[in-house]
């Protein structure tokens, strides 16, 4: 056997690129391993996992990912820890796995991902932050009124409910708490998206230099995007999972809505105060008061929510809609 081979042994490092795919490349210490797959020279596939839980063949997806498309055709170089394309630099340490990310197309380090305990149930994944300055995305998570700072470095955190998604109390209502796991990592003149292939529940934190990633799941999966800016970022996110379908353009004008209009008078009123005031609107929200409406004095017994039209708030014309 050759020395390097004895050597490679010894040291409890592997590094393997006869893969199911032409990028595919796999780096193990003794007990983790980390599988890379390049879709893009701006687009990273990986996972991170006991080596005894991997599977065999390509990196598994969740259903959030729409477009499996993967480049062909790709300028990349590989050495035993490292793998280059034309818009990043992936340095893996060999004993610990973790992955330095480098934009060679802003000349700029990126970030340092580093796996924490892969044995628990509750998986962490660390991120050297000292690049960034902001935060974005992540999904909803409502947290101070009248404030739509959208940054997670602000708050400090990003902490999911018991089962990932649900609704919270917040200002005497049920308001979401949406897991949308797209992270948005911008600094001064640097971004960087994370995209984490897990429908989990997942807690970040943003308190320090070095942010973290708490989840659930047998791996850690997920796709490192390069890109401008964060809007590009968003764009490449997208084509990932699917763009939306557009409403149709009436509907993203101003449409009035309150808690909430009681008759078709209040709303006739409203339109006309609106009009005389030469503001544009396109349309009325009707929604508690006719369709159950709620008892304050007993809430258990209010109908809330039921899709039956309330007929007394219709003035007794069913068939008029205000134009």
């Amino acid at each position: 056997m050759r020395p390097s081979i004895l050597a490679a042994i010894f040291l409890g490092v592997i590094f393997n690129q006869l893969q199911a795919a032409e990028y595919d490349y796999t780096f193990s210490n003794s007990e983790n391993t980390l599988r890379i797959e390049v879709w893009n020279h701006d687009l990273v596939h990986a996972e991170y996992g006991l080596s005894s839980s991997l599977f065999s063949g390509p990196i598994r997806l969740s259903p959030m990912v729409a477009n499996t498309k993967r480049a062909k055709n790709l300028s990349i170089q590989a050495s035993s820890n490292r793998i280059t394309t034309e818009s990043l630099d992936l340095t893996i340490d060999q004993s610990s796995l973790c992955l330095k990310v480098f934009d060679r197309i802003k000349n700029l380090s990126l970030t340092t991902l580093c796996p924490g305990s892969l044995k628990s149930w509750q998986k962490s994944l660390n991120f050297d932050a000292s690049q960034f300055e902001n935060a974005y995305g992540l999904g909803e998570n409502f947290r101070n009124l009248g404030n739509a700072d959208g940054d997670w470095v602000s708050l400090g955190g990003r902490n999911s409910l018991e089962y990932g998604n649900g609704f919270q109390l917040f200002q005497e209502a049920a308001v979401g708490n949406i897991q949308i796991p797209i992270l948005y990592a911008i600094g001064d003149q640097i971004s960087f998206g994370f995209f984490l292939d897990n429908i989990y529940k997942q807690d970040w934190g943003f308190s320090t230099k070095r942010w973290y990633l708490e989840t659930r799941g047998d791996q850690i999966r997920f796709f490192l995007i390069a890109g401008r800016d964060l809007k590009e970022l968003r764009s490449k996110y997208l084509g990932l999972t699917g763009r939306p379908p557009v409403l149709p353009k009436k509907s993203l004008g101003l449409w009035m809505s309150k808690f909430g209009y009681h008759s078709w008078k209040e709303i006739d009123d409203t339109k006309q105060q609106m009009r005389n005031r030469g503001i544009p609107f396109d349309g009325f929200v009707l929604d508690i008061n006719w369709f159950g409406s709620i008892d304050l004095r007993q809430p258990q017994r209010s109908r809330m929510g039921f899709l039956e039209w309330d007929q007394s708030n219709s003035d007794g014309n069913d068939n008029y809609f205000p134009d």
